[in-house]
Parts: C-alpha cells; sequence; structure tokens
C-alpha cells in the first residue's frame, strides 16, 4: 500500500535528519521501519499456558 501523507516542515526537517544520520535510503523507509516497531511494541504480549 502507497499512501501519501503531508507533513509539518519542522517535522519533515526532523525526520530527515534522522534519516541521514541513521543511514536510511529515504523518509518511506524509515517511516516503514517506525510503524512496524510501533505495532510491535503494542501487540499484547501472550502468556505461555502452563504446563
Amino acid at each position: 500500500m502507497n499512501t501519501s501523507v503531508s507533513m509539518p516542515p519542522e517535522l519533515r526537517e526532523e525526520v530527515d535528519e534522522t534519516c541521514q544520520s541513521h543511514g536510511y535510503r529515504d523518509r518511506s523507509e524509515f517511516i516503514s521501519e517506525a510503524l512496524e516497531s510501533f505495532r510491535e511494541e503494542k501487540q499484547p504480549e501472550v502468556e505461555a499456558a502452563p504446563v
């Protein structure tokens, strides 16, 4: 899925600086990874059933 969103200039500058300092090729790569990490953090932890 390809979705386009607009960002305020301040956020765009911050994202661009982060991309450059962490070696991302472009904003979309950085944002995709950030969203994936966010989703993983929000997944409820499943406790193992007692044996």
